[in-house]
């Protein structure tokens, strides 16, 4: 096994790039090398087309890293001899056989300390040295039970209660057990014994109000935590006065509804004392803590542009993921005229995708990144994914090793390259068209604003930007109104409202809701981001539909044996869209562009707010069977045929160009297969090539027809 990671997918040059590996052989190889394309197939890692880049190779001693997922808090709390532990208590996952923990300050091993926990039939119980009491009957899934132990370690007596959601006992046990020795471990929320690095019996479920008496009964408060504040933190503070704050491990879910959830108020800011939980997960990650493995410093000099670190151990081979962009610090100007935006919130977004919401069976025969990632299930999930307790991705990290960004990146249903991979084939496009560009990350606009896209002319795109932030579409915007053109290369694009967490950049945000395509449904009251606070699911409901932007916005997805093409619209013969077409003819079917409709696809529509005056130059309307389907948004009622291809006329991708008014324009292919048809060096890529030569172009994009005869003065 040889992988790696680094904690950022992009660096500036000269800057210093830490890479994490993990490897069986003895030792391995570094390099940095510019990547020119995909691999040829899921299987020729070897045979990716890369420029080494001179003077960067080193060499690092090889080991296994191992990862340790889950999520819990731990704080400094003195040991404890004679107090009354509390929480409630939603549990969402039974886990047989094994013990979950609430709140803990136990050395297992030792024999020592105590713990609030669920036993192996999911009771509550109290653990104390080696002995414990539980309750009668276990603990209801998702239902809201306060559990409360007393203790008193010099007398070997113990009491648990378990009240429901109105504060009447329904369970619980007391007894006298053999006094015990008080455990100098931190005090664990979430777990069940360990201590701050290594914590054992993690529970899945939401936890509030974790309290600690300072005594038996109604004793005085000596620590408590409140969960629904400071969304977005990993320290807590102590609102008692034992001044022990809480530390969060591995990114539990926050901005979850607790045991007070009215259903009056569906934002937790707005509403706390109802959000006063958070969401523990036994396989939650947010830093798999690997250590260095080796540093590359990258030449001061080097070029924007895409990037890894090669490693190699043996015949073992691994591309760690890396983008240069140009250094536009101290307001330096691009370097060259175009900049070709990565998308990695979406590459993020998918991250380690392990299918669990499709229940897709083990694949001996699936590609090795796939098996290599079904050996390693702590590396954790994509946002596709549901955790083990059933409960929706919500939080994806760049900490970790991930499996799937690479450039052998290739479909498990089609022989074609996906996501990073299929982004690899437009950047081996414009190595052939010998026009010099720049690159950048979802990550550096999101950082870098409208500043970012300053001085370009035209921004071309990877095949699926589907996940934005506000920020991003904030700065695309600006840069159209400054003249910018830009050349969207996909479909599903600007799709999620996506949340990049302002204090841990790492880390990624998507709530799903109750509508549009999704892998799974939120809880109610759990639609906003807990990082930003912003309303999550899809940019289209918050009125900022991709068809504003770009023209096109989602419209269906599907599976083929071959993806269809596109038929010519009147829009065609406009003298506005002329140079699109040029050097490319129908066949005798009046098809064209064979082969690039397909995946996911994207459509005009003026109700969600194409430009009046954007031209439908082709489609792949009426070309698609029921095998295609709209997105639920654009399905409110079932009724027959409604939203399938072979019926819907709005199951398509339409290719679209426009001017901004400002000088720029917008072309936008409408589909995701379209990036997989540029190796071809066909039609598709002569379109492509087309667009942005005239995009190149010194002369301006004349004003929109409305706006000539207003003045031109914007859309």
């Amino acid at each position: 096994m040889l992988i790696g990671y680094a904690h950022s997918l992009s660096a500036l040059p000269g800057e210093v790039v830490e890479v994490r590996v993990s490897t069986d052989a003895p030792a391995f190889a570094a390099e940095l090398v510019q990547v020119l394309g995909p691999a040829p197939a899921p299987d020729r890692a070897r045979d990716t087309p890369v420029r080494p880049v001179p003077g960067t190779r080193t060499e690092g001693r090889g080991r296994l890293q191992q990862t340790r997922c889950g999520s819990y808090g731990w704080a400094p709390v003195a040991p404890l001899r004679r107090a009354t532990l509390s929480a409630w208590t939603w549990l969402t996952a039974p886990t047989p056989g094994r013990v979950q923990g609430i709140l803990a300050q136990r050395d297992a091993a030792a024999g020592a300390g105590v713990a609030l926990a669920l036993d192996e039939q999911r009771r509550p119980c109290v653990l104390a040295g080696r002995e414990r009491i539980a309750a009668r009957q276990p603990l209801p899934l998702r239902a809201w039970r306060r559990l409360v132990a007393e203790l008193d370690a010099e007398r070997g007596e113990l009491r648990l209660d378990v009240l429901d959601a109105d504060g009447a006992r329904v369970d619980g046990a007391h007894g006298a057990v053999t006094p015990w020795q008080a455990a100098a471990t931190p005090l664990l929320l979430a777990a069940a014994a360990g201590d701050a690095e290594r914590a054992e019996g993690l529970l899945n479920g939401k936890l509030e109000r974790p309290l600690v008496r300072d005594g038996r009964g109604d004793a005085p408060e000596l620590h408590r935590w409140e969960l629904g504040a400071a969304f977005d933190a990993e320290l807590l503070r102590d609102e008692g006065p034992g001044g022990a704050d809480l530390r969060l491990v591995n990114a539990p879910t926050r901005a979850v509804t607790g045991h007070r959830f009215s259903g009056r108020v569906l934002q937790a800011s707005a509403a706390p004392e109802e959000y006063g939980a958070a969401h523990f997960h036994d396989d939650d990650l947010d830093d798999a803590r690997w250590e260095v493995s080796a540093r590359l410093r990258l030449p001061a000099e080097l070029a924007s542009g895409v990037y890894a670190i090669r490693l190699e151990a043996g015949e073992e081979i691994d591309h760690v993921p890396l983008c240069v962009p140009h250094d536009r610090r101290g307001g330096a100007p691009p370097r060259s005229r175009v900049a070709f935006l990565l998308p990695t919130l979406t590459h993020l977004a998918y991250a380690n995708a392990r299918g669990s919401t499709l229940a897709l069976p083990a694949d001996p025969d699936a590609p090795p990144l796939q098996r290599l990632l079904d050996a390693h299930p702590s590396w954790g999930g994509s946002l596709y994914d549901v955790h083990r307790d059933g409960s929706g991705v919500s939080l994806a990290s760049l900490r970790r090793p991930i499996a799937g960004l690479r450039p052998e990146q290739w479909s498990r249903m089609r022989d074609e390259p996906v996501h990073y991979a299929a982004d690899l084939a437009v950047v081996a496009w414009l190595e052939r068209t010998g026009v010099a560009y720049d690159a950048l990350t979802d990550h550096d606009l999101h950082a870098g604003g409208a500043e970012a896209l300053a001085g370009y002319d035209v921004l071309v795109t990877g095949a699926h930007p589907e996940y934005c932030t506000e920020a991003m579409l904030d700065a695309l915007a600006a840069f159209e109104r400054a003249g910018g053109s830009l050349l969207y290369l996909g479909g599903n694009g600007f799709y999620w409202v996506t949340s990049i967490s302002p204090s841990r950049p790492h880390l990624v945000e998507v709530r799903r809701g109750h509508s549009g395509g999704r892998a799974w449904t939120g809880e109610p009251g759990e639609g906003f981001h807990a990082t930003t606070g912003e309303p999550g699911g899809l940019w289209r409901h918050r009125g900022r539909a991709p068809q504003r932007l770009v023209g096109v916005g989602f419209s269906a997805m599907g599976t083929a044996e071959r993806w269809p093409g596109y038929r010519l619209l009147p829009d065609a013969a406009d003298a506005r869209a002329a140079f699109l077409l040029e050097g490319v003819d129908c066949d005798a079917d009046g098809v064209l562009l064979h082969g690039a409709a397909g995946n996911e696809l994207d459509r005009a529509d003026a109700a969600l707010g194409t430009p009046a005056h954007a031209l439908r130059v082709a489609t792949s309307e009426g070309l698609h069977d029921a095998r295609f389907a709209s997105g639920p948004e654009d399905v409110p009622m079932l009724l027959p045929g409604v939203g399938f291809g072979d019926r819907d006329p709005r199951v398509r991708a339409d290719l679209v160009f426009f001017e901004t008014g400002f000088g720029g324009a917008v072309v936008s292919v409408g589909s995701i297969a379209w990036c997989s048809r540029l190796a071809d060096d066909g039609d598709v890529a002569r379109v492509t090539a087309n667009a942005l030569r005239r995009m190149l172009a010194p002369e301006p994009f004349a004003p929109p027809p409305q706006h000539a005869a207003a003045g031109g003065e914007g859309r």
